[in-house]
């Protein structure tokens, strides 16, 4: 992501930024981690906010960027 962004900088509309969402309460989760308890686990709800900011108007010009969702 890092080196994309610095290969990007230079005159792109184009940013590169990673959200790590943690451990997600999710249909695909429970299928590869069928013994862990899900209700210990975030909601995707609860992990939207990095993912809300990157899209909206106040992340312009953020790029190279990493962002724990938890």
């Amino acid at each position: 992501m890092q080196v994309l962004a610095d290969e990007l900088a230079t005159d792109s509309p184009i940013r590169s930024n990673s959200v790590n969402p943690g451990a997600v309460r999710s249909p695909m989760r429970a299928k590869a981690y069928p013994a862990e308890d899900a209700a210990k686990l975030a909601t995707p709800e609860a992990v939207l906010a990095p993912f809300l900011y990157l899209l909206g108007p106040d992340s312009r010009g953020v790029t190279g960027c990493r962002f724990d969702a938890q």
